[in-house]
Order: structure tokens, then sequence, then C-alpha cells
């Protein structure tokens, strides 16, 4: 089913934003966020201004680029 939405959005219906977010929520419950993220860039590739596509996008890289937040770390520069 995620593929033949994925290609439907992708031919068919390129401006379909809620397509588009159903597909990446999909890729997204099944943690697979690299795939999932792809889309988001595809989709913007077709919708460049759409805001929900690019808040989607900044949280998917924040799931998928890991960020040392770790509590008391100092950092050391000279």
């Amino acid at each position: 089913d995620a593929l033949a939405a994925v290609s439907r959005a992708r031919g068919i219906e390129p401006q379909n934003i809620p397509l588009w977010m159903d597909v990446v929520r999909l890729f997204a419950q099944r943690r697979k966020y690299h795939t999932a993220l792809n889309l988001v860039q595809r989709a913007m590739e077709k919708n460049p201004k759409n805001e929900t596509l690019a808040m989607k996008r900044e949280s998917l890289l924040n799931k998928t680029i890991p960020v040392a937040r770790t509590p008391g770390l100092v950092s050391i520069t000279p």
C-alpha cells in the first residue's frame, strides 16, 4: 500500500500535500526515517514553499542526524 501511495503521490498528485504526509507518516511509524526524509525532500521539490513539509523535514532531520546533547557536557576549546 505504501509503495502504491508513493507512486501516486510522485506521479499523479504531486501537489497533494495530505497524501505526501500520509505516506511519510507510514514510513516514520515504521522507523524508516531516512526513507521518510527522502520522500519529504521529493515533495518539497514539487512544493518548495510548503511550510508543513519544511517543518516535517526538520522533524525528520532531528531523528536521522544524532546530535550530542549530553547533560553537563563541557566544551574544551583553547
